[in-house]
């Protein structure tokens, strides 16, 4: 059990790591004239046709219960809203800003887990909890304008993925393997993302070949490895922890800005990625070295 705690938490900081360099695709592809609609859209079309190939060559069955699919179905709406109300904070608020609430996900996975199911919480979990929120409010730099339109839909789209992950952790088909899941999840949110996105005029139908790869580059990176990886992650070490330990990615964030976009490490940046490491080991040993 120890082992599959660990194995589950490394899962998740791989994960977190590769999220983080989302900023690298995302931004070259809008440099080249793609918008936020348009590279979530892309992301999880050729998500779900890379991993459909990929089932098929590991041959893993696509075919899975009306059942399972219905009720990753009802993950799926929690999957795909996120990234679109996170996205669209982006034209409220300053990008700093909206980051910083939607990562108040990990608090909110602990409110709605002990609302929900009535979890207890040791101290060990609490302290982690408070130095991930602290990390997170480190990495903020203020500046840019405030909207309070754009701060709730920032925070919302942190509140809904902590439900995403909530509803993954629980659900009841978890003997389907990951890949076969996640092309399911990347298929629906494809669907209903387009759906949104021409229905709102935002579709961008002709890209240049620079935010082409950009958009597949993402899709690769997130949906075939970071996704499967968080996915398993979540099933070996619970919600609360992925949550925490997902944490990583802003940190990833911030050096992907510092390595490729000339952005200027801080002493405030220094201080958040301490907080958070602080916060990984203590989950992690905990787990791996505790005695009755």
């Amino acid at each position: 059990m120890k082992n599959r705690r660990l194995y589950g938490s490394l899962l998740v900081i791989v994960s977190a790591i590769l999220f983080g360099t989302m900023p690298l695709f995302t931004k070259t592809a809008y440099a080249h004239h793609a918008n936020a609609l348009t590279v979530a859209f892309g992301r999880f079309l050729f998500g779900s046709l890379f991993l459909g190939i990929l089932c098929k060559g590991s041959k893993k069955e696509l075919k899975i219960s009306l059942k399972a699919l219905l009720e990753l179905f009802k993950i799926s709406m929690f999957f795909s809203i996120v990234p679109v109300l996170l996205y669209m904070s982006y034209s409220y608020v300053d990008s700093g800003l909206a980051t910083t609430l939607h990562f108040s996900y990990p608090v909110a996975v602990a409110i709605l887990s002990k609302l929900l199911y009535k979890s207890k919480f040791s101290n060990n979990q609490i302290l982690c909890i408070a130095l991930c929120s602290l990390g997170i409010l480190f990495l903020y730099k203020p500046g840019g304008e405030i909207n309070l339109f754009g701060m709730f839909i920032a925070l919302l789209s942190g509140i809904i993925y902590a439900g995403y992950i909530l509803l993954f952790e629980k659900r009841k088909y978890n003997q389907i393997p990951a890949l076969v899941v996640t092309f399911w999840l990347s298929l629906m949110a494809s669907l209903e993302i387009g759906m949104v996105a021409f229905c709102t005029k935002q579709m961008v139908i002709h890209l240049d070949i620079s935010a082409l790869f950009m958009i597949v580059c993402l899709s690769i990176i997130t949906m075939v490895f970071a996704t499967p990886f968080f996915q398993m992650g979540v099933k070996d070490c619970g919600g609360l922890m992925a949550s925490l330990l997902s944490t990583f990615e802003p940190v990833t964030s911030l050096i992907v800005g510092i390595l490729f976009f000339q952005e200027v490490f801080t002493f405030r940046d220094g201080i958040g990625i301490l907080f958070i490491l602080i916060s990984t080991i203590l989950l992690v040993t905990r787990k791996v070295i505790s005695k009755k």
